[in-house]
């Protein structure tokens, strides 16, 4: 992707319930089903992330905000689940045209 002039991007693996709001998540979306922190660094970033779309959005605006408005970024990270099925064969089903991994 680098070499296709995409910059990758590397951010926390924390994330907030909030951003399930955000994406319009209805409340059985698997995605809801996350793992709880014991000991945050903060209210913000309580729970482990089982989508990376909000990171990608949130960096996209963080970009956009500073008129950095030509950028192509991707990330390639992990994402959990309480559950034993796989996650990134689940997350193929939403959005149907983005690989598991954006």
């Amino acid at each position: 992707m680098v070499a296709l002039g995409f910059s990758e991007i590397i951010t926390y693996s924390f994330t907030n319930k909030k951003y399930f709001e955000d994406l319009l998540l209805t409340e059985d979306d698997f995605r809801r089903r996350t793992i709880q922190v014991k000991n945050p660094f903060s209210d913000e970033q309580g729970i482990m992330r089982t989508t990376l779309l909000p990171s990608l959005l949130t960096v996209a605006a963080r970009n956009m905000n500073r008129r950095n408005l030509d950028m192509a970024i991707f990330e390639m990270a992990h994402v959990f689940c309480p559950v034993k099925r796989n996650c990134l064969m689940r997350s193929r089903i939403w959005p149907p045209s983005f690989p598991a991994r954006i």
